[in-house]
């Protein structure tokens, strides 16, 4: 049981009571959250003047109980609950309805046109650099391309393709031949098996960490490494290095496309997040990095369309809305749709509105940390608002002894004091303050070895008077003390 009270900074407290809780939040795969962290409140077990408490089992904390039902690890989300009492229009029923017919008519066209050439192998132009293959074996990220073999994930790839080029037929075709004769002369296919290298600098701005709320895999982009001077010229200081480095971002790309699935209600595409912190700017010598990052974006429009879900953009600097705005000049409008800017201040408040808190790293607020031996992506999480102006404790009464707990507490936008203490259900024994007040910028990480019973009471001061979404996971192990391995 874990109980919520509350009281303003001017000393008006407010006593616990029963509060109605829907802030668990389970597995990193549940589409629940996406949009909903900070649009409904109601999504929260908000501390509010009447108090809330939250009911757990106290013999451990992996499962929680809720109104006396259990909350497991896979929420299943009713999404009728966000369309409920909302009737859509008749203009809208028939743009939709003219929109399913628009799309299902351009893939039937596309996959007559695509029979036609592969069967008459005429598809691709005449043989490059050698190159000949049987056009009806041809695949395209695993998939083969030909209509007649009836394959699942062949009109998921063909609908990418229309989809870029707003369902016109004739440039999804050239677009899909484009990408095809490109891949063959450049052996795509085998470019994951490629020795680049030692890229083992890059590897740590460029990587896959990860789900978000619907399953998309993370990737994550970190520029910031480039203003290493050293790093910068082995990277882009001769020509060949700069072919290098493009062909490595198409590895990558590949390597990102093995953990996707082109089949009926799979994942076949992925979250982007770039982080611009302290990316160099374009007053500075490092003038290729520009270029080079133009190239990489136009490379992946045209021969990878629809692959990014969303592309998060944190910490921009100035410059860089400029940049981008140049550049996304020639993008599709989809494309353009894509991307999100995050600010400093609400980079945290942006990733939750995709990604579930214990899959968000801990220098972007979040709880994944690297090699983490104390908690799982699937362990629960619980969510709480906070009022502004106030004080709130929660109380986490431990009645099993011989163990370690363990807790995590996060809260969007921090600027707030944090205390915790464990205090004896026996009123003999001392209470011992574990963590001193103090004002945090990221996740707080404690434990304390349970050898009678109490409770351990973590507070928040929110000074702000604006209120703050917190996010707390715990669980017990059991443990032997020091002393007795000695």
């Amino acid at each position: 049981m874990i109980t919520i009270t509350s009281h303003d900074l001017r000393g008006i407290t407010t006593g616990p009571m029963e509060f109605p809780v829907t802030g668990a939040v389970g597995e990193a795969t549940q589409p629940s959250k996406v949009g909903g962290m900070f649009d409904d409140d109601e999504s929260f077990a908000e501390a509010s003047d009447e108090g809330s408490s939250l009911s757990e089992e106290e013999s451990d904390h992996e499962d929680f109980i809720i109104e006396g039902k259990e909350i497991s690890h896979t929420n299943n989300f009713n999404y009728d609950s966000l369309t409920k009492g909302k009737v859509p229009s008749r203009r809208k029923l028939f743009r939709r309805r003219w929109r399913r017919v628009k799309t299902n008519k351009a893939l039937i066209e596309l996959k007559s046109k695509l029979e036609d050439a592969l069967i008459g192998n005429c598809f691709l132009e005449e043989e490059r650099n050698g190159i000949s293959q049987n056009l009806r074996d041809i695949t395209l990220w695993g998939v083969p391309l030909l209509p007649s073999k009836g394959h699942e994930g062949t009109d998921i790839v063909l609908l990418k393709f229309l989809k870029a080029q707003n369902y016109r037929v004739n440039e999804a075709f050239e677009n899909l031949k484009q990408t095809l004769i490109w891949r063959a002369e450049q052996r795509i296919d085998d470019i994951t098996n490629e020795n680049l290298g030692d890229k083992k600098e890059l590897n740590k701005m460029v990587f896959i960490d990860s789900v978000d709320n619907e399953g998309h895999p993370l990737c994550f982009n970190s520029y910031g490494a480039f203003k290493d001077k050293e790093l910068y010229a082995k990277t882009f200081g001769t020509e060949q290095n700069r072919r290098d480095f493009l062909r490595w971002r198409v590895q990558f790309m590949e390597q990102t496309i093995k953990k996707l699935s082109f089949e009926p209600g799979g994942v076949d595409s992925f979250l982007l997040i770039s982080d611009m912190k302290n990316v160099p700017g374009p007053g500075t010598r490092m003038k290729e990095l520009g270029p080079m990052s133009k190239d990489v974006v136009s490379l992946f429009q045209r021969y990878y369309p629809e692959l990014i879900y969303k592309h998060i953009i944190l910490n921009a600097p100035f410059w860089y809305y400029l940049y981008h705005g140049v550049v996304t000049q020639y993008c599709t409008p989809g494309t353009r749709e894509k991307f999100i800017f995050a600010r400093p201040h609400k980079v945290t408040e942006t990733l939750l509105k995709y990604i579930p808190p214990q899959n968000i790293p801990l220098q972007y607020g979040g709880f994944r940390r690297e090699n983490d031996d104390e908690f799982k992506s699937d362990d629960p999480v619980l969510a709480f608002c906070i009022r502004g102006g106030a004080v709130t404790v929660f109380k986490l009464p431990i009645s099993e002894v011989k163990v370690t707990v363990v807790w995590d507490v996060i809260v969007v936008g921090w600027d707030v004091s944090y205390k915790d203490k464990f205090i004896p259900v026996d009123e003999g024994s001392y209470k011992i303050l574990l963590h001193t007040e103090e004002k945090v910028e990221s996740c707080v990480r404690n434990s304390f070895y349970i050898n009678e019973p109490g409770k351990i009471m973590i507070s928040i001061k929110n000074a702000t008077y604006v209120k703050k979404k917190v996010f707390i996971r715990l669980k017990s192990k059991a443990t032997l003390p020091v002393y007795l391995y000695k």
